[in-house]
């Protein structure tokens, strides 16, 4: 008859520790007490007396200590932890070398002082600073090949839409599309898409969904659109109906923002559906 580790009192052997150590956050804790012999209330407990963290569980296997946060990394942190998305700043870190668990990101965010603003409010707006060329030429690229929409989120369990603005541009030159996303400022990762079959080329996309970096650069470039006009307004008083509506996470379950939403939505559907046509 198997008792279980909590009525044994078995200890830990150095063997077992250095097995932990090493495999933790690589194997489910479910599967390092089987091979261990060990239930996973065991592994886990043994885990957090070790302060084992998923992220740092490679590092504390060879006797290191995890690499203390650079100041980039901080100023990433600082500019993206508030507003961004989960997987946006998971992206943008891990391109600079540090590939961590969210919960590492929210004890470091916790430690300088940071809070996620719910709801991505547009209180904190950042800063784009483009000359007159610059917002031109960016203008120009997202009347011809970019978009401007609003996203609606699928309904679950009777819960109303959620719903997003974002601007986008697609391309089949990977240079053009990096200039773009330098002036934008983007923090999502630039994708590589192969669209239609293989006959056609390779095309680069990227997409910001920042409702505070979109309303931005939407303000910045209303007066150089020519095609996208229309687009552009509609996604700036969705904004700023979405940011009045949004003071707390009850404002969604209210019939006036459901109502406003989706108006600013199937306006810009049919929009974006029809194109515009000049004569």
């Amino acid at each position: 008859m198997h008792h279980g580790d909590h009525l044994q009192k078995r200890s830990w052997t150095q063997d077992e520790i250095a097995f932990l150590t090493h495999n933790y956050g690589h194997l489910s804790a479910t599967l390092i007490g089987q091979r261990l012999g060990r239930s996973r209330t065991s592994v886990l407990g043994q885990a957090q007396h070790l302060k084992i963290k998923v992220a740092d569980a490679r590092f504390v296997a060879i006797g290191l200590r995890p690499p203390k946060w650079s100041q980039p990394e901080i100023n990433l942190l600082r500019e993206m932890y508030p507003q961004s998305q989960k997987q946006d700043v998971l992206d943008r870190l891990g391109e600079m070398g540090r590939k961590v668990a969210w919960s590492t990101i929210v004890a470091m965010a916790s430690e300088i002082g940071l809070r996620r603003v719910r709801d991505g409010k547009l209180v904190r707006l950042p800063k784009i600073t483009l000359t007159d060329v610059e917002k031109t030429w960016l203008a120009c690229a997202l009347d011809g090949e970019g978009e401007i929409g609003i996203g609606r989120s699928m309904q679950y369990r009777g819960k109303p839409y959620r719903y997003s603005a974002f601007l986008g541009l697609t391309n089949t030159h990977r240079g053009f599309i990096e200039y773009a996303y330098h002036l934008c400022g983007a923090t999502t990762k630039i994708q590589q898409q192969k669209l239609y079959g293989t006959q056609h080329k390779i095309v680069w996309r990227f997409r910001i969904q920042d409702a505070a970096r979109v309303f931005v650069l939407l303000q910045s470039l209303r007066p150089y659109f020519i095609i996208k006009g229309e687009q552009c307004k509609i996604a700036l008083a969705f904004l700023e109906t979405w940011e009045k509506l949004t003071k707390g996470y009850e404002k969604h379950q209210t019939l006036n923002y459901s109502c406003e939403m989706e108006n600013y939505y199937q306006a810009m559907r049919k929009l974006n559906k029809r194109g515009v046509h000049y004569t």
